[in-house]
């Protein structure tokens, strides 16, 4: 079942958000499974929403992205998880 995964950032700027995705991309850690994603910027930080094939995928994804994160200081705060119903691109 998919899931819709939101994270919502306090004090995450573009620039070290984009370092992230560079850092993520020069490891080799592919989101494998997400079907969606979007960053926001928002009044002090980023809203992150992105929708996975599954759990065991977002998991498996999230594995890869702590170390990365911590390396860059980034507190990534708890997710909220939810069931889709629909995801529809354009």
């Amino acid at each position: 079942m998919a899931i819709t995964v939101m994270f919502d950032f306090q004090g995450l700027t573009k620039g070290t958000y984009e370092q992230l995705i560079q850092n993520l991309i020069a490891a080799g850690a592919a989101p494998v499974g997400r079907q969606f994603h979007t960053a926001s910027e928002k009044p002090g930080g980023l809203l992150v929403v992105d929708v996975w094939e599954s759990v065991e995928k977002f998991q498996a994804f999230g594995a890869k992205l702590m170390p990365i994160a911590q390396g860059l200081s980034i507190a990534v705060p708890e997710p909220q998880v939810f069931p889709t119903i629909v995801a529809v691109a354009g």
